[in-house]
């Protein structure tokens, strides 16, 4: 591994280190789980562990795996994957979801999947497409049915606020793909579209719980973790149009990495709660 390469993966194991004495303060809450054991505090904190290693892990062999042209713009990506990954879970309203499980399997298939021989990436694409999409929405609905396990750390008027200050990001999504069909054959165009409209079923279905912060975490996850492993498994043409939109956000943003930690101001104050800062209150908006 390159030096560059390294000192990236030394930042982020310090920024997960930070968003861990950050956020991670030792308590848990009730969940509706199926087994009596994973609501215990040791197990869900050793789960959470596993959680954060194997996202590491999945950092580490997508770098590797990434053309050495499209490195930097990788590195871009696992950057802003961790703003919403590596903290979400740590909160004590988050620590031993069901969710933290399911990510436990999909990074797992994931970094196996980049570790398997490139043959046959279209149908690597296609399953991984697949697994996200069904266990996003499973995780949702069992919240729903099974017990009552949607948060309301993020107020409705927080969440409405949320999006007007996110419309950059719809825009620029919006960019990204009309760029991405535009010039796609059939069958990218395909692939293409179930991965657009893949991302959209579990938002809503949180939304429609209430549990505004979830609805903010499977928007951005599910795109930027499919994103990443298309880059990873070769798909020239993906690659090419994220350097498009990257350039395209230079235009009216000198320094890419403030698009990235943006996000980081509302997860911080917002999603995760402000009880962690009793006297902060300029953010405060219920």
């Amino acid at each position: 591994m390159k030096k560059e390469n390294a000192v990236f993966l030394a930042e982020m194991l310090y920024f997960g280190l930070l968003t861990f004495s950050r956020f991670f303060d030792h308590k848990l809450q009730e969940h509706d789980l199926p087994f009596g054991f994973m609501k215990e505090y040791a197990f869900a904190f050793g789960a959470t562990l596993v959680y954060l290693i194997l996202f590491f892990a999945l950092g580490v062999v997508l770098l590797q795996k990434a053309e050495e042209t499209n490195r930097w713009n990788m590195c871009h990506m696992i950057a802003f994957s961790s703003v919403f990954l590596a903290p979400f879970y740590l909160h004590k309203s988050y620590c031993g979801t069901l969710d933290v499980y399911l990510w436990i399997l999909v990074m797992a298939v994931f970094v196996l999947v980049l570790l398997l021989p490139k043959e046959g990436r279209e149908k690597k694409e296609y399953a991984l497409i697949i697994l996200l999409v069904v266990v996003e929405i499973f995780t949702a609905v069992a919240a729903g049915v099974r017990g009552k396990d949607a948060q309301t750390l993020l107020g409705g008027t927080q969440f409405v606020v949320m999006i007007l200050f996110f419309l950059p990001y719809f825009y620029t999504a919006w960019k990204f793909f009309s760029g991405l069909l535009q010039g796609a054959g059939k069958e990218q165009k395909r692939k293409y579209l179930l991965y657009l409209a893949g991302g959209i079923p579990a938002p809503v279905i949180w939304c429609l719980l209430g549990d505004y912060s979830r609805v903010i975490l499977y928007g951005f996850a599910y795109y930027i973790l499919l994103g990443m492993m298309f880059m990873a498994l070769g798909d020239g043409y993906f690659a090419e149009q994220i350097q498009r939109t990257k350039d395209k956000v230079k235009e009216y943003l000198p320094i890419p990495e403030v698009f990235i930690l943006y996000p980081l101001i509302f997860i911080t104050f917002w999603m995760m709660g402000n009880e962690n800062i009793p006297v902060e209150k300029i953010l405060e908006l219920q």
